[in-house]
């Protein structure tokens, strides 16, 4: 049996709930996809609140990939769908991810509430994220 304990020291910062809505779409896709691919014995599920706003951090120790190896699988979508929705809430997205370690996916506030690296860009009026 799992048990999973959430606590939180710091009252958790009000947001808009299109940005609760790509917070949580983005946490669902990272852990589905540790789940679905990563051979993973452990899966690490950070979220922390702070005066910046809301860091989540999702960890496995399975077998994670090298750089263009997820593209060559004809895989992918659902980075560039959490990539596209972290630049819709203004954070940064990363992933970093070592074959026979582990992946890391992280969103984080950007400085200035919108994303350095990835600029800003509307969704198109059908709300579609397909690039």
């Amino acid at each position: 049996m799992t048990i999973v304990s959430i606590a939180f020291k710091q009252r958790s910062p009000r947001k808009h709930m299109s940005y609760r809505k790509h917070l949580y779409l983005i946490f669902k896709e990272a852990v589905n996809n540790a789940a679905k691919y990563s051979g993973c014995s452990e899966l690490k599920v950070e979220l922390a609140i702070s005066g910046k706003g809301i860091r989540l951090a999702v960890t496995d120790n399975g077998r994670g990939f090298a750089e263009g190896e997820r593209d060559a699988r004809g895989g992918g979508q659902g980075l560039v769908g959490m990539r596209q929705r972290a630049q819709e809430i203004g954070a940064e997205f990363t992933v970093r991810s070592t074959p026979g370690v582990g992946t890391a996916v992280v969103l984080e506030p950007s400085n200035g509430g919108r994303s350095r690296t990835l600029g800003t860009r509307t969704r198109p009026a059908n709300g579609s994220f397909a690039p």
